[in-house]
């Protein structure tokens, strides 16, 4: 379990939040606005409301212990800066951070933002799956339900080639490639064999390709 800090609760802050939440982890919600903060206060472990451009009331809710913090609101750039700065300064270890332009990017990885996020609306939950669990990374989302993503090889997979794994027909994926080490396998053949330490780039539905890396599927 995690500890993560959204500040800012927009329409992208307030899903992140509550999808960490639900995945599991410790999550402080922050906002100046209260009746977003009692609107999220049984989705969340800790609702603050509180100026994120202020350190001290940053301080004070002990956001320098979470594992992570992220700036999830972009409207107004001397609070998103100043957020930023004061989480450096509070020692916060990996700091994201949502962009409206490419001029704000630009001085936020000058702060030290380790990735800027340029999200849609319905962008909280996907980001959400890839802070928790690094086996899993969603490369391209074809609409709402479909999703090419790059997955640690399941353990069970290990040393059977693809036609015998069935993964077509058993788990509706289609196998676009295989990262070893340096080399990447495209298109790989039927007779290919899944290796430990492989990582595979799969296309198919989100729900599946989910259960398939929590290992929540019969493999």
């Amino acid at each position: 379990m995690k500890q993560f800090a959204v500040l800012g609760l927009g329409t992208f802050g307030y899903s992140l939040a509550t999808k960490l939440y639900e995945l599991g982890h410790d999550v402080y919600a922050v906002d100046r606005r209260e009746d977003i903060i009692r609107a999220i206060a049984d989705n969340t472990t800790y609702a603050i409301s509180a100026d994120i451009s202020d350190i001290n009331a940053l301080r004070s809710i002990g956001i320098g212990e979470v594992d992570c913090a992220i700036i999830a609101s972009a409207n107004d750039l001397n609070v998103s800066l100043m957020a930023a700065i004061n989480l450096q300064e509070l020692g916060v270890k990996t700091v994201y951070a949502k962009a409206k332009d490419s001029v704000q990017a630009k001085v936020l990885r000058k702060l030290g933002v380790e990735k800027i996020i340029f999200p849609e609306q319905e962008m909280g939950e996907s980001l959400a799956r890839s802070l928790t669990d690094t086996s899993l990374t969603d490369l391209l989302s074809l609409d709402g339900e479909h999703t090419i993503s790059e997955i640690d090889s399941p353990k069970a997979w290990h040393d059977h080639s693809l036609i015998d794994l069935n993964v077509r027909n058993i788990y509706k994926l289609n196998v676009l490639a295989i990262k070893r080490g340096e080399k990447t396998i495209v298109n790989p053949s039927a007779e290919e064999k899944i290796l430990p330490g492989d990582r595979i780039i799969v296309m198919g539905e989100k729900t599946t390709i989910s259960k398939l890396v929590s290992k929540k599927v019969s493999l």
